[in-house]
């Protein structure tokens, strides 16, 4: 290649590559790109909005689905009600560091209204007000900071917003559960100062500390928690915050055949980050879902051969399912396993659809026991376990996950495998064997006496228009029918005249 053909393509490399730079969208952590929902998953944002150490240091609890926003990685207690002692990241709220404030992001923001989300501005602005922001925000309150007090000031758009003036003051609080990417205020007084407030799709409440627990992972209303379309698997209420079964093993004893100290990583627990960590048996029942290890949450033992971990539960149970949360990114470490309740074989893990970070596991037939213990074979092995509940329906539950409800049996007291009424139906209900369900009396006692009632009361009906036809039909009277036969004689015996 000459040197003329040589800088002409690099000259054509460096154009692309700015042409790329230029098209390709940069995540702003300061005008709010970390705390648009839509936003902070695409690969633009990753590097901007997670602290990656140690694969994902920021991210913890079930599925990996929370961050930790304390200022200081090393305050982060990897628990939605861990405190921050030195400060939240930029745009979250103390103590919690789990609360969105929007206006602190917006406030950096190039538009006409940018200012007003500023605590320092001097400027009022007349509604109406149409705000559009650079992101769509997930958000519950608007408070509106107003250069008098306005009864008749409110938001506009999104709507759903109800709004109140607080007494003695110039502060208009608006509050309810939307996502939009504008805000529009409407009123007689001037704007001074505009703060917007939310929680991530997954929490709720007053300081975005409730989890939501929806189906299909879908997010709750940020201020009742209420789910629209029901609630996951295993929980059940208004707000899907109760659970339909307990975890009977969650702080009961537990061993396991040795320990693995990892030496040389970052390990963060409880607020410190150091280069040492003792992962014991108690991690798997300490009621800490986060699978991941560098959070010091998980029991694991050395690479040996047929390890195990077991917990001794307080007395036998009758025990019929469970749930393992595995290791982040290893979930292949657990090929293999077997669960055992006391010497019978529970549960054995073949197949490939078990090896997930979540796996729920229903024995072959329930076992009454105390103890349950889950082992790998094999030389080399590495057991891992970030948690492992035992499950036990509450009243009025049962089946897989205890899902289903068995509401019209007596006490609410069902079998938690099959469903069958302990104590009976409650009154006006029976037991079905066909559908093994209680069903409702007083439906099969209106089919029963209802129809014949019915088809006697038809019958009835129409005997009487009979009989009531019959006895209207016009009859001639006897003087009358005696002459038309006399009549009718006489005209008989005159012949005929031709």
């Amino acid at each position: 290649m000459s040197s003329g053909n040589l800088i002409t393509f690099c000259t054509g490399i460096l154009l692309m590559l700015s042409i790329e730079q230029i098209f390709t969208i940069q995540c702003n952590d300061t005008q709010g790109d970390c705390v648009a929902d839509d936003k902070r998953g695409e690969d633009s944002c990753k590097s901007t909005c997670f602290r990656n150490l140690d694969y994902g240091t920021d991210l913890f609890g079930k599925d990996q689905k929370f961050q930790c926003h304390c200022k200081n990685i090393t305050d982060c207690g990897f628990r939605i009600l861990s405190e921050c002692e030195r400060g939240c990241s930029l745009g979250y709220k103390l103590p919690y560091c789990q609360r969105r404030k929007y206006h602190e992001f917006i406030q950096n923001e190039r538009n006409n209204y940018s200012h007003l989300f500023s605590s320092h501005n001097q400027i009022a602005v007349k509604p109406q007000i149409r705000i559009q922001f650079r992101n769509t925000y997930r958000f519950n309150t608007v408070a509106i900071y107003s250069n008098y007090s306005d009864s008749t000031m409110r938001v506009t758009y999104p709507g759903g917003m109800e709004c109140n003036l607080k007494p003695n003051t110039n502060k208009t609080m608006c509050t309810g559960d939307a996502t939009a990417d504008k805000l529009y205020i409407d009123g007689k007084a001037g704007v001074n100062h505009i703060k917007l407030i939310g929680c991530p799709p997954e929490l709720y409440g007053k300081n975005c500390t409730n989890e939501c627990h929806c189906s299909r992972g879908e997010s709750c209303h940020q201020i009742s928690g209420i789910c629209k379309n029901g609630c996951e698997d295993g929980w059940h209420g208004k707000k899907c915050d109760k659970q339909t079964y307990v975890n009977i093993a969650q702080g009961k004893q537990t061993n396991q055949t040795s320990i693995y100290r990892k030496l040389g990583e970052n390990i963060c627990y409880n607020g410190k980050c150091s280069e040492f960590d003792i992962m014991t048996s108690d991690k798997a029942v300490d009621g800490n879902f986060d699978h991941a290890v560098p959070h010091k949450s998980c029991a694991q033992t050395k690479s040996e051969t047929d390890p195990y971990w077991q917990v001794t539960l307080d007395k036998p149970y009758m025990i019929s399912q469970l749930r393992i949360y595995n290791q982040m990114n290893e979930s292949q470490s657990l090929e293999g396993f077997k669960v055992y309740l006391e010497s019978t074989l529970c549960f054995e893990g073949r197949k490939d659809k078990y090896m997930k970070e979540v796996i729920n596991i229903k024995c072959q037939k329930p076992v009454n026991s105390s103890n349950v213990k889950i082992s790998l074979e094999g030389k080399k092995r590495r057991l891992t376990l970030c948690e492992v509940e035992v499950l036990q329906c509450v009243p009025g539950f049962y089946g897989d996950m205890c899902k289903e409800h068995c509401e019209f049996c007596e006490g609410s007291k069902c079998d938690q495998v099959t469903g069958y009424c302990e104590e009976g139906c409650v009154i006006e209900y029976y037991w079905d064997n066909n559908s093994k369900k209680c069903k409702e009396k007083c439906k099969y006692i209106l089919v029963y006496i209802l129809v014949p009632l019915t088809l006697f009361a038809v019958l009835n009906v129409g005997i009487s228009a009979a009989i009531s036809c019959w006895e209207k039909r016009p009859v001639a009277k006897l003087g009358e029918r005696i002459r038309k036969i006399l009549v009718n004689r006489v005209s008989e015996s005159i012949p005929e005249v031709i």
